[in-house]
This record gives structure tokens, C-alpha cells and sequence, in this order.
């Protein structure tokens, strides 16, 4: 008996088997059967662009480059387009906008400008979410009553401020208060301050007692300054940078901001009756030195920057051979930018020698350029001449920022053809070459690039004028863009 039941046990359990294998079969069948009608599916629909599927991170980046980047300092339009920018975007679609209105750096930029109501400033305040505010303060608030109730929500967040931007190039009335109110108050997490203004009187404004209450502060800006005898910066900054007015920039200046602590520095103004003693003036973590002023050779003796790598310099007449024999003072320079303002420098050879380890050298105008690679009389030299950018052995990239090619500067180009072959020809690696500007006729733009392609490497190379290449976009586009 015991026999027989396991039999039947046997052929159940087998008949239980094939009809699994059986319904397994069928599934597979199945699934592929769903899997063919899905992708016949997905071809069929249309995915629509390929902004609408990107992910929420890549497409919060791009919002935040499109609301804040295209404002640019002194246009005043920040204030205006930023909130108009957000809200042309958040209609474009219902994901655009709940990603808009739920992603806090959006919100960040602060503008007190007229019209603006409290309502939309409360609503920024509170989708910001706690964090880091940029405030920006504009010479479109004319109505001080507006003023005074935008500052009354603005107070209790200054520990939250990153950075104060002001701009009024009229010094209007409810600017001016507003930032007297502002100097009374504290702002711990302010790092960045600039303000244009004319005049930029810090005492009169209350700036001067504002900069204590930002103990955090580490870059530092002003545009038309116009300093008082109390002038003095005692924050330990990363980055000053100061333009002055019509008045003389004051000698004394220099021994009122923080030396032992900047690591960038721009200067500009005049400083006629300045008198510097050689080494005088010690910079020691000083990488970024920008300098607009009369006569710079006599400040860059003065100064001892061992860290210094790069140099931006307007320089008309310098006398550079005083203190070229000290040939490593400025040996850590290795990207220099030179404005000549289109005159050839007193001494090109002293001037290479002073910045003997250059690698990077940009010029503002092509006739700053062609002063250093034509060869010019050296007594030192047997041969009798010397082509003084020569004396850069480590150069490797080389730029012209304002450059306008067409047949009346082919003589001047065909110099520089000829400096890059003979260059090349001692053995020197090729330069990268970077034109910037414009070319009135592509005849020309395309021979300059046939040239410049087999003596260097061209990184860029100007662009067609406006004007010039929607007259030939119909005609010659393929040409055209060749071209570039």
C-alpha cells in the first residue's frame, strides 16, 4: 500500500511540474511580446526637445547661469531682468517652474530696487530657505518710503549676507541712508563687498564704518574713490581692488591696507607725486598684481612680492633698464599682460629681462606686440641685434586681445609670421596664438589663418564683423564658417 501512494505522489508532483514549465513557457512568451509592443511604442512617440528630459541638477545650473551671469557690473540691469528672467522661465512649463520655485539658490539675489513691493521680497526671503544672500543695492530707489519698509525685512538677515553689491552712479539720497543704516548693523558671513559710486566718499556714506562690522570680509572693491585722511582697511583681505577718482591717488594709501594678507591687488589712478624707496613695500602672499597708475616701474621697485605669478600692466614710457640687472625679483611672473597703449616701450629688451620666466604674455593692441619681436641694437650681443621677446625661452602661449586684421595691417602681420618661422626654426616648440576682434574682409581672415596654422598653433582667430557676415551669409555661409 505504502508503494502505490508514493507512485502517486511521484506522478502529482511530476504533473505539477509541466504545468510550471508550461505556464513559464507562456510568460516568456508573453514578456516578450509586451517588450516588442513597448519599444514600438516608445519610436512611435515623440520625445519632445532634449532640454525637458534632462536632469533636475544639470537643469537647476542652467537656470542659475541664465538668471544671474548676464548682468554685467555698471549697467544697473540686475535689478530689473533678473526677476523678469525667472518668471519668462518658470512659464515655459509646469516642471520648469516647480523646479524654480523649489530649488532655494535661485533665490539668492537680493535687489533693492523701485518698483519693487514687499510682498515679492518677503516671497524671495522665505523660497531662499536659509541660505548665503547676494544683495545688491541700485540707484533706482528714489522713493524712500519704499526704501525704508524693504530694509525693514532686509535687517534681520544680514548674518546671512555673502556679498553687498552697491551701484548709484548719482548718489541718491535713499542709497546714501540706506547704507548708513546698514553700517550699524552686523554682517558676519559678508565676504565680498563692491560699490560704485560717484563720488565714493567713504566717510561721508558710512562704508568706512560699515567694513569693522564684516569681520568675515575677504574681497574688497571700490570704484571712484575718494579716501579721507581716516582712510584704513584693517580687515586681513584676499583681494583689494581700488579706483580712484579725479583726485591724485595719495601716497599714504599704500601703508593703510593690509599687505601681509592680500593675495590680489588692482590698483588705479594717478600717482604722480609718489616716492618710493627700492624693496620699501612687502607683499609676501601676493599672486595677482594689476596696475594703472603713471610711471608703474617705480612702484614695481618698491615692492617685494616673492609669490607674485601674474601681472597686469599699463605701462606708457617706462624705464624699465633702472632695475632689469635684478633679473630675479620678478622670476616667479609667469603670465604677464601689457598695455602700451599702442607705443613702443622705451626699452623692449630691459622689459623681457625684467620677467625672464614669462610662459604667458597677452598684449591689449597688436603695436604693443610687434615693439618685442622686432630685433633692435644690443652692445651686449656680438651679433649687434636682438629680437627681444627672444629672451622668453619658456613662452607658450601668446595673445592679442584687441586685434582688426585686414590689408592695412598685413604688413604688420607678415612681421609676426616671419618672427614665429624664425622661432621655430632655432628650435623653440610652436606658440599657442590667440587673436581677439575682428576682420572686416574674410579674404583676409582666411589668409592669416593659412599663414599663422604652419608657424604656430591657433587656438583662436578673430571672428567676422557683424555687419560683414550677415551682408555674406546668404552668399558665401559655407565659406564663412570654414573660415572659423
Amino acid at each position: 500500500m505504502g508503494e502505490l501512494n508514493r507512485h502517486a505522489e511521484l506522478a502529482r508532483l511530476e504533473s505539477i511540474e509541466q504545468s510550471c514549465i508550461g505556464r513559464f513557457f507562456v510568460a516568456l512568451g508573453a514578456m516578450d511580446t509586451q517588450r516588442m509592443q513597448l519599444e514600438e511604442l516608445i519610436k512611435k512617440r515623440d520625445p519632445g526637445p532634449a532640454i525637458h528630459r534632462l536632469p533636475v541638477e544639470l537643469l537647476v545650473l542652467i537656470f542659475r547661469f541664465t538668471i544671474v551671469c548676464p548682468y554685467y557690473a555698471g549697467t544697473y540691469k540686475l535689478d530689473i531682468e533678473i526677476g523678469y528672467r525667472r518668471r519668462s522661465l518658470a512659464i515655459v512649463s509646469r516642471r520648469w517652474r516647480d523646479v524654480i520655485l523649489d530649488t532655494p539658490i535661485l533665490w539668492q539675489d537680493i535687489c533693492l530696487a523701485s518698483p519693487q513691493d514687499r510682498h515679492t521680497l518677503v516671497l524671495q526671503l522665505k523660497r531662499s530657505q536659509g541660505l548665503l544672500l547676494d544683495v545688491t543695492i541700485t540707484n533706482k530707489l528714489a522713493d524712500y518710503s519704499t526704501t525704508d519698509e524693504l530694509l525693514h525685512h532686509l535687517r534681520p538677515t544680514t548674518n546671512r549676507w555673502r556679498s553687498l553689491h552697491i551701484c548709484d552712479s548719482d548718489s541718491y539720497p535713499s542709497t546714501n541712508s540706506i547704507i548708513h543704516e546698514l553700517s550699524k548693523l552686523e554682517f558676519p558671513s559678508l565676504v565680498d563687498i563692491h560699490a560704485e559710486m560717484y563720488p565714493l566718499d567713504l566717510e561721508y556714506l558710512g562704508l568706512q564704518n560699515l567694513l569693522p562690522r564684516a569681520s568675515a570680509l575677504k574681497h574688497l572693491k571700490f570704484e571712484e574713490l575718494s579716501p579721507a585722511d581716516d582712510f584704513l582697511i584693517a580687515n586681513p583681505l584676499e583681494t583689494l581692488e581700488l579706483t580712484f577718482a579725479s583726485d591724485d591717488m595719495p601716497q599714504w594709501i599704500l601703508s593703510r591696507i593690509p599687505n601681509f594678507s592680500l593675495i590680489t591687488l588692482c590698483l588705479q589712478g594717478d600717482a604722480y607725486d609718489w616716492v618710493l624707496e627700492p624693496n620699501s613695500i612687502h607683499f609676501p602672499l601676493l599672486e595677482k598684481l594689476a596696475l594703472d597708475i603713471p610711471d608703474p616701474d617705480q612702484f614695481l621697485e618698491a615692492i617685494s612680492a616673492p609669490k607674485l605669478q601674474r601681472l597686469e600692466l599699463t605701462a606708457y614710457g617706462c624705464q624699465w633698464e633702472a632695475f632689469s640687472r635684478s633679473r630675479s625679483k620678478f622670476s616667479t611672473v609667469y603670465h604677464l599682460i601689457l598695455d602700451f597703449g599702442g607705443s613702443i616701450p622705451v626699452d623692449p629688451l630691459a622689459l623681457c629681462w625684467v620677467f625672464p620666466n614669462t610662459h604667458h604674455a597677452e598684449f591689449i593692441y597688436m603695436a604693443d606686440l610687434l615693439s618685442l619681436i622686432v630685433p633692435m641694437s644690443s652692445p651686449g650681443n656680438p651679433s649687434g641685434s636682438q629680437t627681444p621677446a627672444d629672451n622668453w625661452a619658456s613662452l607658450e602661449t601668446l595673445s592679442v586681445l584687441n586685434s582688426a586684421w585686414d590689408l592695412n595691417h598685413m604688413e604688420e602681420f607678415n612681421l609676426l609670421v616671419q618672427w614665429l618661422q624664425i622661432r621655430h626654426g632655432l628650435g623653440f616648440p610652436k606658440l599657442h596664438i590667440k587673436f581677439k576682434g575682428n576682420s572686416q574682409n574674410p579674404e583676409d581672415l582666411s589668409t592669416i589663418c593659412r599663414k599663422l596654422q604652419d608657424c604656430c598653433i591657433l587656438e583662436h582667430c578673430l571672428s567676422l564683423s557683424f555687419g560683414q557676415y550677415y551682408t555674406m551669409a546668404g552668399k558665401r555661409s559655407e565659406e564663412v564658417f570654414r573660415i572659423w
